[in-house]
């Protein structure tokens, strides 16, 4: 029997795509396996931003390549909608494409190289997968997103936003309810943006899904902040629902107003912070999760202060830094030279050792809290990661299964999470 693996990197929406791409593959009979060395297949699903994981994937690609040349590679996701060289030459499928997968599997199997990049349908919802946390469904919201951002790389096609229908959104998660899953990811380039395009909006479908019957949990991807405006006198107080994770993901990209003009549909720096005090108010502990990128064309000292100012002043609970990466503007308005790399270098660290002290002091306010986790990871054959209602990750120690929900007291908290004893 032929078989696959799939090599994941980027968003939870590739996480989301990959079970898909797997369950396809099992149903026309193609057999999953978990290392490259066993499979006769290799499928990537990888990002194209930010830079990084695009160049550890092209990097472990050509290693593939080398001590494996007779395995056949795909490349799915949404770095084959990039202007990459090095991808010709491969059978390529957008994120978009992901149902016709066996398809360019078997056309693979014969030796033709397909390309399929096109936007006009999204995949069904109800596609097969195969779950790698059989207590953890993730549903994609959304295809495709309704901006533009200068620092996207995927300009092969314009900003097209295609949402699921709330109807399919909340019959997939009562069947997956029925299966036995007690928490679910929503995920999206855009989970804010959810509807715009179909006339509804996320607290609508949020209201839906917390309507269902069972004990569980949603936590959202993350989410533009600049539709907060419009939709969060009603999620703000969604997200204090017992069927809610406290917790909301805005990319900030830049605390300086200048350079976020550049960037097509972004909240200033005023809006965005406005944004994190109202919802710290309506929901307490909520875990607040930015995304902050360095290097941005133009970018100068005093830019980089007025971001490392906010980062203090927001002090949020989880954040990842990342390079400018976009494709600089060729002539016209905008044009700008990216700082020197050293200077991006010297930017990156000081943001990490600024937030290393954020984390710590926003983790050491959780010592000696008491509470539910649901058990979702295993570390060790005696170390089990768990999340509490803030979406706080919490390490414990004996022996569980997933799914578990155990009662649990922080003993301990570092920079990077919480160790807990369970409570009898």
């Amino acid at each position: 029997m032929t078989s696959f693996c799939i090599q994941i990197s980027g968003s939870t929406h590739h996480f989301a795509d990959a079970e898909r791409i797997a369950g396809l593959l099992q149903q026309a009979k193609f057999e999953w396996k978990e290392t490259i060395e066993d499979a006769d297949i290799v499928i990537f699903n990888p990002c194209s931003i930010p830079e990084p994981a695009a160049s550890l994937f092209l990097g472990k690609m050509r290693e593939i390549k080398q001590k494996h040349p007779y395995k056949i590679i795909i490349i799915a996701g949404c770095l084959p909608q990039t202007p990459i060289e090095e991808l010709k030459g491969f059978t390529v499928l957008s994120s978009g494409q992901i149902h016709h997968m066996v398809e360019a599997v078997e056309e693979a199997l014969h030796n033709n190289i397909i390309t399929l990049l096109g936007i006009e349908e999204a995949p069904l919802l109800t596609l097969p997968k195969v779950r790698r946390n059989p207590f953890l469904e993730i549903i994609p919201l959304t295809r495709g997103c309704a901006t533009a951002c200068t620092f996207c790389q995927i300009k092969e096609t314009p900003a097209m936003l295609s949402s699921y229908p709330v109807s399919e959104i909340v019959a997939l998660a009562g069947k997956a309810l029925t299966e036995g899953v007690k928490e679910f990811w929503l995920t999206s380039q855009d989970t804010l943006g959810y509807g715009l395009d179909k006339g509804t909006s996320l607290p609508v479908l949020l209201k839906e899904l917390t309507s269902l019957p069972g004990t569980f949990k949603i936590r959202l991807s993350r989410g533009n902040p600049v539709h907060l405006q419009k939709i969060k006198a009603e999620l703000f107080p969604l997200l204090s629902h017992d069927k809610m994770f406290r917790f909301l993901h805005l990319p900030l990209q830049s605390g300086s107003n200048r350079i976020l003009q550049s960037i097509p549909n972004r909240s200033t720096v005023e809006e965005f912070s406005r944004y994190v005090d109202e919802v710290r108010l309506s929901v307490p502990l909520i875990t607040i999760a930015t995304n902050i990128i360095v290097g941005f064309p133009g970018e100068t000292e005093e830019d980089h202060w007025q971001t490392l100012t906010l980062l203090r002043t927001l002090s949020p609970d989880e954040a990842a830094f990342s390079r400018f990466h976009g494709l600089l503007p060729k002539s016209g308005k905008g044009k700008s030279k990216l700082p020197p790399a050293e200077t991006v270098v010297r930017r990156l660290k000081v943001l990490n050792d600024i937030f290393t002290n954020i984390s710590t002091l926003q983790n050491e306010r959780w010592r000696g809290w008491q509470g539910e986790i649901i058990v979702e990871e295993k570390i060790s054959e005696t170390q089990w990661l768990g999340r509490n209602g803030s979406y706080k990750p919490v390490t414990v120690e004996s022996n569980y299964n997933l799914g578990d929900i155990l009662t649990v007291k922080i003993t301990k908290a570092g920079t990077a999470g919480l160790w807990g004893e369970i409570v009898k």
